[in-house]
């Protein structure tokens, strides 16, 4: 006799994790993501302390369009700017002009 051929009608199994239950016990170790994610960090804030003024001058003189995109990233979407704002950064924009000779 062979044994019957197991059924395909049989109930679902759970494939829900459950809690405390870990799936694939071979991958990365609880903290791991963490842990990178703040050594990147440390690594990035030592780098920036030690050349942050340098590279940021070398980007703005040799690749001023991706010194302005991280500049534009940075900024607030929206910035409330009054008619005193707009004079003052008219009056700075013509004294760098006449300090230039081109005003």
């Amino acid at each position: 006799m062979t044994a019957p051929a197991p059924s395909s009608k049989g109930e679902k199994k759970d494939t829900r994790i459950k809690p405390g239950e870990v799936r694939n016990p071979a991958g990365r170790p609880k903290g791991a993501r963490h842990k990178l994610g703040t050594a990147f960090l440390e690594a990035m804030l030592a780098d920036f302390t030690r050349n942050g003024q340098e590279v940021i001058e070398k980007v703005r003189d040799e690749k001023p369009d991706q010194y302005l995109k991280v500049v534009a990233s940075i900024l607030p979407k929206e910035i409330e700017v009054g008619e005193d704002t707009i004079d003052s950064i008219a009056n700075m924009i013509l004294e760098r002009r006449k300090r230039a000779g081109l005003a």
